[in-house]
């Protein structure tokens, strides 16, 4: 199960880098009102954003190629090729591929009333039950010696053709077909069974309570950015910020803080033409060493290096030894 399907209909030149992440940390997709579903091939490089984001729409994903980090809420997975990723619409998560090996990974992203609306059936209810089982023992990663993953991908690139080429009936096709991915699923989460706990309500407004917090690392993180003022955004003191923000997001504001400037130092390298020095006090950090090693830390690589081996990157001579020596601006 470790390998992709052969004679996958999936071509490279359909792979996609880009993704719409809101102010606030939302994924957003524009989805057709009645039919709400839709299925994107993706691909992860090491230059990609490593802020978590959240979505309102459900995601099934298969690594068809690569390896990677995947991380959701506090918890960190190494991905594999021919493993699934199962996240509900309140999950704050990233994914991130190898320096060498970027990762390729088939999403299967819908609505939840498209399987089941409030009022309706139980029976249609126990489709999509498990994405609403936030509690600690759930994974929303399943390793591909687990589960049959390579008969859910065939299901998924299925639907992806019929999507693209769209023959008679082609929605009740695809439609079938998540059912098909759905039950399969619901058979490996009861195969292996988790203490219910159900609390869709609370993280959606725990996150919201956070919307402004986010909003204003997004406008402001080459500021100085306190606590406090983090704290105030939220109208919450700061010891308990502290012990909210960690909670929800899985790590501290001031881990949070630091990716989102590492993501801003990316963009800069990727659209302007500063210096790595430069680069470092334009998104917030106090010296040129500390910049470096947060960089390397949360970039797996050094900021010289993420300039050499991003397409279009370009570095000058003194912004090179600046970077590797760590000399104090």
């Amino acid at each position: 199960m470790g390998t992709p399907p052969r004679g996958t209909a999936i071509r490279f030149e359909h792979w996609s880098s880009s993704f719409h992440i809101t102010s606030e940390g939302k994924h957003v997709l524009p989805f057709c009102e009645e039919f709400p579903l839709t299925i994107a091939c993706n691909r992860f490089s090491f230059d990609r954003r490593l802020t978590p984001n959240y979505h309102d729409y459900f995601e099934v994903s298969y690594v068809y190629k690569g390896t990677g980090v995947f991380r959701v809420g506090n918890r960190v997975h190494d991905l594999k090729t021919g493993d699934l990723l199962v996240l509900g619409n309140t999950e704050l998560h990233t994914l991130l591929s190898h320096e060498h090996d970027p990762l390729y990974v088939v999403s299967v992203f819908f609505m939840p009333e498209l399987v089941f609306r409030p009022g309706g059936s139980n029976l249609d209810f126990e489709y999509i039950r498990f994405f609403y089982n936030h509690s600690h023992a759930h994974s929303n990663h399943i390793p591909a010696r687990n589960i049959d993953s390579q008969s859910i991908f065939r299901l998924m690139e299925e639907a992806y053709r019929a999507l693209r080429s769209k023959p008679r009936h082609y929605r009740l096709v695809v439609k079938n077909n998540l059912y098909s991915i759905l039950l399969m699923l619901l058979d490996y989460y009861e195969r292996s069974p988790t203490p219910e706990d159900r609390h869709y309500d609370k993280r959606m407004s725990d996150i919201r309570r956070l919307r402004p917090v986010f909003k204003l690392v997004d406008d402001d993180c080459g500021e100085k950015i306190t606590l406090e003022q983090a704290a105030a955004s939220a109208s919450m003191s700061p010891p308990y910020f502290c012990r909210f923000f960690r909670k929800v997001v899985g790590c501290t504001f001031m881990q949070y803080l630091q990716q989102a400037r590492v993501d801003r130092a990316k963009q800069l390298m990727l659209t302007g033409n500063l210096s790595v020095t430069q680069i470092a006090f334009e998104v917030g950090f106090e010296s040129l060493s500390y910049f470096c090693r947060v960089f390397r830390r949360l970039a797996l690589l050094s900021p010289t290096e993420f300039l050499r081996k991003t397409e279009g990157g370009h570095s000058t001579p003194a912004s090179d030894s600046a970077a590797k020596g760590g000399r104090q601006p």
